[in-house]
């Protein structure tokens, strides 16, 4: 059986689902929840903000083309789970202060259960 492991509220605005995260103790809010997305990308402006390491470059390729990143890492908290030392991408230009992507579930071995109507999103793991 499934145990849940966090469950945070988000809200659903223009047909996205963001909810806030806090990243090395800080809130980042507005981060989309998109599982077609592969990992978790912060834009530059978070990244300066939280001092995030640049762990190397990255090219980056999505539905509206490619550019450049580079790796980090960070925690990453959802409701009152912590998740430590997390692969993430930053995006300099990204237009989101984030996107939480299908990678950072399988990489933690994460069920997820979106409720779009309750707007909140829960987390199992098995």
């Amino acid at each position: 059986m499934a145990k849940r492991v966090a469950m945070v509220r988000g809200n659903v605005v223009n047909d996205l689902f963001l909810i806030t995260l806090k990243v090395n103790g800080a809130k980042v809010p507005r981060v989309v929840v998109d599982t077609g997305a592969a990992a978790l990308i912060l834009n530059g402006n978070v990244a300066r903000r939280l001092k995030l390491p640049n762990l190397g470059s990255v090219q980056v390729v999505g539905v509206g083309g490619g550019t450049a990143g580079f790796r980090s890492r960070c925690d990453v908290q959802i409701g009152t789970r912590l998740f430590r030392s997390v692969p993430c991408v930053v995006i300099k230009r990204f237009s989101k202060p984030g996107m939480l992507g299908l990678k950072f579930f399988r990489d933690n071995h994460l069920s997820l259960y979106l409720d779009p109507l309750r707007q909140t999103l829960a987390l199992f793991r098995n």
